[in-house]
Order: C-alpha cells, then sequence, then structure tokens
C-alpha cells in the first residue's frame, strides 16, 4: 500500500509545476516541525516564543502548522532568538533518476533508497558556537 502512494507520489511529480508545489509545501512543513521541536527542546510555550519574538502566539501557531509563509530571513530570525541557526541540506523529494546519487548508487541523504520509503529530508537547527 505504501509502495503504491510512493509510486503515486513520484508520477504526480514528474510534471514540473506538481513538484514545485509540493516542494513549496514540504518546505514550510520542514520548518514547521524544526521550530516545533527546537521550541519544545527549549521548554518554550508558543506564548513565551511569540513573547521572545514580538509577535502573536496565533502567528506562532501558524508557523509551527505549515500556514504562515515567513521569509528566509524572517527564519534565520526565529532560530536566532532561540540560539540556534537553520542549516538546510538539499535532500531528494523522491528517489527518482532525477535524484543526485552518491558513489554507493543511493540517492544522497538517503539511506532508505533501496526500500522504497521516502527520505529523510528538511531543516534541521544547529546550536550556534
Amino acid at each position: 500500500m505504501l509502495i503504491d502512494v510512493l509510486k503515486e507520489i513520484e508520477e504526480d511529480l514528474q510534471d514540473d509545476n506538481a513538484r514545485m508545489e509540493y516542494g513549496e509545501e514540504a518546505a514550510k512543513m520542514d520548518f514547521a516541525l524544526a521550530l516545533t521541536f527546537a521550541r519544545q527542546e527549549r521548554n518554550l510555550t508558543q506564548q513565551q516564543l511569540a513573547d521572545l519574538l514580538g509577535v502573536s502566539q496565533a502567528y506562532v501557531a501558524r508557523l509551527e502548522s505549515g500556514e504562515a509563509n515567513p521569509t528566509l530571513s524572517k527564519v534565520g530570525r526565529i532560530f536566532a532568538a532561540l540560539w540556534l541557526r537553520p542549516i538546510d541540506k538539499p535532500f531528494p523529494l523522491l528517489n527518482s533518476p532525477h535524484s543526485a546519487e552518491s558513489t554507493d548508487g543511493t540517492a544522497a541523504g538517503d539511506e532508505d533508497s533501496k526500500s522504497g520509503s521516502l527520505p529523510t529530508r528538511g531543516i534541521t537547527a544547529e546550536v550556534a558556537d
């Protein structure tokens, strides 16, 4: 069943516009998950983070749900407020012939490429030195 879904997604992503829309939404969700994780790791509530950033709690909720679309500068400011910096390493959308390949034939950054599962990807947060 999962393999069928992955094949259907890969077929859909053959269309340039569909692939770019997928990438746009995936980037927002990657950011949302990274922000939520970073906030929780610091034992902050959404309201406490909002106060730190000078925004509303509702905006933080929108960021964490993937509904907001912050600029790259705003993303940097948000993570810097948490003493982090966003690190984004590009990963393949799916295991496809268009994905960059490593020397062992697997997609770059994808240890699961032989199993047919989605690669792990996204924004991570790194503690600033």
